[in-house]
């Protein structure tokens, strides 16, 4: 083996080309949270990912309020609508929203809706246009697909499909 080859190239865009994972594939998405280039849900998914993650925490704690008013808590009695109150019962919605990436892409879509300067569009219902081009574009074969979002719209669609389904059906 010659001294050039136990060399890593320290060029950037190979870097940043790479898994920051499993180091074989291409990488396609960016993590929010901590930052690393990884290839598939997999690859996030994987407990490597989950350290670095534990590590991007630890360099920048999250601020969490310590304020005694909890009236910000959302409980599912308060919640009017039947349907969101049993989504938010559900204990795979909240494995979901557990999510940073999910909560950022989340958090994005809202910011487009309710955020009149970041898209200068002024009716609510052009503003939903919008946000729902980025949905889209979040989704499989759209232009910033994401495995994570596309899993979680699905399985989402499906839980609205069956919700209706028992409430059709028991009425």
């Amino acid at each position: 083996m010659s001294f050039f080859q136990g060399l890593k190239p320290r060029n950037h865009f190979y870097n940043t080309m790479l898994c920051g994972v499993c180091h074989e594939k291409e990488s396609k998405y960016t993590c929010p949270k901590c930052e690393c280039r990884y290839c598939s849900l997999t690859c996030f998914k994987d407990d490597k990912h989950k350290e670095m993650d534990n590590r991007a925490i630890e360099k920048h704690p999250i601020k969490e309020d310590t304020s005694e008013d909890k009236s910000k808590e959302v409980k599912t009695e308060d919640i009017q609508d039947p349907m969101l109150a049993k989504l938010m019962q559900s204990s795979e919605f909240q494995e979901y929203i557990a999510s940073p990436v999910l909560q950022f892409h989340i958090l994005t879509v809202l910011e487009i809706i309710n955020n009149i300067s970041l898209t200068n569009e002024y009716s609510k219902d052009g503003r939903f246009e919008i946000a729902s081009r980025k949905l889209n574009n979040l989704r499989l074969g759209g232009v910033e697909e994401n495995e994570y979002v596309e899993e979680f719209v699905s399985w989402l669609l499906t839980w609205i499909e069956n919700y209706k389904k028992e409430n059709t059906t028991t009425s």
